[in-house]
């Protein structure tokens, strides 16, 4: 099963900006800045935002608010477009999806009036990663083609890289595995030719993403370790958060659940801390999943409500119509700087066909909208019936468990008690009689129970199991051959499988068809090899019991109810057993069905 790891593409301040002029930990930084001139202020504010948004999402809103309204005061149009930029960056972050794009369109009308096409790049930049949030393919790369453009116009190489990192992103999303690995390696070229750190740990996430999708577990960590390592010397508290939910992923994706619990738990604190919704959001239904995985249903379904009602408030029916809306707007206001002034009458005309498309489109997006969340709910609801059967099914085990513990107390208190003092009142016996044939019997008897008292603590052992695994029951088999001084017993299993759980019922069936197999064994070959060889096979637990000895003809020789006991032990497991023998040996051939992981 393939995860995706949460990549936070987004794209940020120029990065050989960062760390420039001031390289004091951000709370210096916020109490640095008022005492600058208003120019400096709104210039270090843009130039280090990523580095104050990394540090408080509230308060570098807060002072880009205030750069955003000195800009406007002072008429200064460059800064003022680089700061809508900025706020549209924050805004995304925090899943105020309306806010960032009308940032976002402001910034690029302001950069077109200067006509300043690195400026606009960047923001399509932006753009391009908006819409590949809303899947929305087609526009995100018609964005990042405009970008990369008007980046080359500019010549600005660094904009030009991500414009193809947020490419690789795509093809990324669509499974083009191999065509984004090759876009991805030439960014990290560039990057490292810039000295763009920043840039760099984004593009290590995304490789570690298409090592996750080829099944290069080993290779996916690896490339998330080298980012984290880069946001942690930044104090890129953001970007640390998500390289901490990716490493669960990973984990995740590797069937290793258990292990990527507490890179999710500690993921959610981090982004609660920060603000940051979106990440909230997927963390906790990582969670979900991770719980259900690893059988606890009632902490899933919790971790699935709680990711379900944060994902409405931010992607409801209303606010995905307004992000609707905007776009339309948006595209409609390109068009109409487009037209000359002097055909009035032909952009009345097309303004009122516009306003009508976007009647129309709003009520496709209404309907298509509420289509899907119909679907949704449906399979939101058929999740949670299954985490609550599955939870029942749990109560009930557990149930079914405690009165397996409590026959097993009974018959070890009352029988096995029982049966301890008949062996210990016939070794008396048998010691003070003066007939050696009674003496003799009563040897033979308490031999008998106490043979009896080992198949009852055997069986009491199957009964009580929780969690008996393939290793602890060839141990078993081991301890059971021990009883044969002689014989020449090898018990061997696969270390794959060692940890394999068994229930109560197979544990006790595997272990009688093992000891009826070898007891027949050593009655017919008792001088011979015995193998007893536990592997599986695909979906089939494989229990083969191999001697050496001279084989025989089954149709001529009788193999009582040994045989036909174990046969009914495998059909009770839904499996079958099998015999075959020859003059080289006999083989028992044991083949039970287990799910596949």
């Amino acid at each position: 099963m393939l995860i995706r790891c949460f990549v936070l593409m987004c794209v940020l301040v120029n990065c050989q900006q960062i760390f420039s002029q001031i390289s004091a930990e951000a709370d210096s930084l916020f109490r640095y800045l008022p005492t600058l001139p208003e120019a400096e202020q709104v210039d270090q504010i843009n130039a280090q935002f990523y580095q104050l948004y990394s540090a408080d999402f509230i308060k570098a809103t807060q002072l880009a608010k205030q750069a955003l309204a000195i800009t406007q005061d002072r008429g200064w149009q460059k800064k003022e477009a680089l700061t809508l930029k900025n706020l549209g960056i924050v805004s995304f972050l925090q899943g105020q999806y309306e806010a960032a794009l009308q940032y976002y369109q402001r910034a690029v009308n302001t950069y077109e009036s200067i006509d300043d096409a690195g400026g606009q790049g960047n923001v399509y930049n932006e753009m391009g990663v908006f819409f590949k949030k809303r899947k929305e393919w087609d526009r995100a790369l018609e964005y990042l083609d405009r970008a990369y453009q008007l980046c080359g116009k500019a010549n600005d190489a660094y904009c030009q890289g991500v414009s193809l990192d947020n490419r690789g992103g795509i093809l990324l999303d669509q499974g083009k595995l191999e065509q984004a690995d090759s876009i991805f390696r030439i960014v990290v070229t560039l990057r490292k030719a810039i000295n763009d750190s920043i840039g760099l740990s984004y593009v290590y996430n995304n490789l570690s993403s298409v090592a996750v999708e080829k099944g290069r577990l080993d290779d996916a960590l690896d490339y998330l370790q080298q980012s984290t390592n880069i946001r942690r010397r930044m104090n890129d508290r953001q970007g640390v958060a998500i390289n901490i939910n990716n490493m669960g992923e990973v984990l995740y994706s590797a069937n290793r659940p258990q292990e990527a619990i507490p890179y999710f738990e500690e993921s959610l604190v981090e982004s609660r801390a920060l603000q940051f919704t979106d990440l909230e959001r997927h963390t906790m239904q990582m969670l979900a999943d991770a719980n259900e995985a690893v059988g606890s249903y009632l902490a899933a379904l919790n971790w699935l409500n709680l990711s379900n009602a944060l994902k409405d408030s931010l992607f409801n029916e209303e606010r995905s119509a307004q992000i609707a809306e905007m776009q339309e707007k948006y595209e409609s206001e390109k068009r109409e700087k487009e037209l000359t002034r002097e055909q009035l009458r032909v952009r009345q005309r097309t303004s009122l066909l516009v306003l009508v498309s976007i009647g129309l489109l709003l009520l496709g997006i209404i309907f298509v909208l509420v289509f899907r969340q119909q679907q949704q709910r449906q399979i939101q609801l058929l999740r949670e019936a299954k985490l609550r059967e599955n939870l029942v099914r749990q109560e009930v085990e557990n149930e079914l468990q405690q009165e397996r513990l409590r026959i097993s107390r009974d018959l070890h208190d009352n029988l096995g008690a029982e049966l301890t003092l008949i062996s210990s009142a016939l070794a008396q016996k048998a010691f003070r009689t003066k007939d050696e044939g009674e003496k003799q019997a009563l040897v033979t008897i308490g031999d008998n129970a106490r043979q009896a008292m080992e198949e009852l603590r055997e069986t009491i052992w199957a009964i009580r199991g929780q969690g008996d695994t393939i290793e602890s029951l060839a141990l078993r088999l081991q301890d059971f051959s021990g009883r044969f001084d002689h014989a020449d017993i090898h018990i061997v299993y696969d270390p794959t499988i060692a940890n394999m759980a068994l229930t109560p019922s197979r544990t006790l069936n595997l272990y009688r068809i093992g000891q009826e197999a070898i007891h027949n064994a050593l009655k017919h070959a008792p001088d011979s090899k015995i193998d007893v060889a536990f592997r599986q096979i695909n979906n089939q637990l494989l229990l083969n019991i191999i001697d050496q000895g001279p084989g025989f003809d089954p149709h001529t020789h009788s193999t009582g109810y040994g045989l036909h006991n174990m046969q009914e032990r495998a059909l009770e497991m839904q499996g079958e057993c099998k015999l075959e023998t020859s003059e080289l040996g006999t083989t028992i051939l044991v083949s039970i069905p287990v799910k596949q992981r």
